[in-house]
Parts: structure tokens; sequence; C-alpha cells
């Protein structure tokens, strides 16, 4: 069998027709639409791909700001916290003065207190012991007269 025989040329020619007109018609109406559908998938799977990488990184930035805020408010809540025990220890020291003073004015007016008993408690005795000492003389004093 010869392939290239004078007689096969027609038939090879037409093999070669007929598949020319059937790649055109495939390429027209099967293979434009097959690869615009693989495209278009290729596309939106790249589109997909694109807004999931979005996503991401919206993800980790909102993250990231969710964890900044949360330090934040950390932050805040220990500086309201050492703010509150500083004025809490200000106030207990005010209040440990106020009553070492208090204290200490009750203690001098007790001093004082003291100090005008004893010097009433003095003049007391200094006036008893001046009566008692007249009162003695005016008794020896008229028994050695007689």
């Amino acid at each position: 069998m010869n392939f290239f025989s004078v007689t096969s040329l027609p038939s090879a020619v037409m093999a070669f027709i007929a598949f020319l007109i059937l790649y055109l018609l495939l390429s027209k109406y099967a293979f434009g639409p097959l690869y615009r559908v693989m495209e278009q998938r290729e596309a939106r799977t790249k589109e997909q791909l694109d807004s999931a990488d979005r996503l991401r990184e919206e993800m980790q930035r909102l993250e990231a700001d969710r964890k900044a805020v949360l330090q934040a408010a950390v932050e805040n809540a220990n500086d309201a916290v050492r703010h509150t025990i500083r004025e809490s220890m200000a106030q207990a020291e005010q209040v440990i003065k106020e009553a070492k003073e208090e204290s200490n004015r009750h203690v001098e007016e007790a001093l004082a207190e003291l100090e005008a008993e004893k010097r009433r408690a003095m003049e007391a005795i200094q006036g008893e012991t001046q009566d008692l000492s007249s009162r003695i003389v005016k008794k020896l004093i008229p028994e050695r007269i007689h």
C-alpha cells in the first residue's frame, strides 16, 4: 500500500479539506466557547484567590487592631488601678495624719486638763495645809500662852 500514490492524493486532499473544515467548525462552535468558559473559570478562580488574599490581609489587620485595642484597654485599666491605688494611699495617709493630729490634740487637751487638775489639787492641798497649819498654830498658841 502506497500512501502517496496518485489515486490516493485526491482522497488525501479531501480528507485534509474535511479535517480543515471540521477544525474550523469545531474552533468556532466548540473550542472557542470551551476556551472562553475555561478563561472565565480561570479569571473567576484568580479573582476568588485575590479576594481570599485581600480578606486574609484584612483579617490580619483587624487582628492587629484588636490586639492593639485590647492592649490599650489593659493599659488603661492598669493606669486606672494604679491611679485608684495612689488616690487610696493618699486618702489613707490623710486619714492617718488627721487621726494622729486628732490624737495629739486629745493628748494635749488631756495633759492640759491633768495639769489644771494638778494645779487645782496643789492649790487645794496648799489651802488645806495653810488651814491646818493655822488651826494647829491656834491650838498650840493658846495653850502656851496660858
